[in-house]
């Protein structure tokens, strides 16, 4: 949970190395605060991150329909 919901956030609010720069944070930052991966993302990319209390068989039969739909 501690990576799964800062890389939704990363995908959808992602910045660039040289967003980074320009908005001057300092240099010793800036490894944490963009991935390589990123490089190749735009960000406001569309994602949907679903958190379940439990996984029960109707509740799967609801994700089921939800992706068919």
């Amino acid at each position: 949970l501690c990576t799964f919901l800062p890389q939704a956030d990363m995908l959808a609010y992602g910045r660039i190395l040289k967003e980074l720069q320009a908005e001057g944070v300092p240099d010793y930052l800036i490894p944490h605060k963009v991935s390589e991966s990123l490089q190749k993302f735009i960000d406001n990319r569309p994602a949907l991150s679903i958190l379940l209390p439990t996984l029960k068989p109707y509740i799967v039969g609801q994700l089921l329909a939800l992706y068919e739909h």
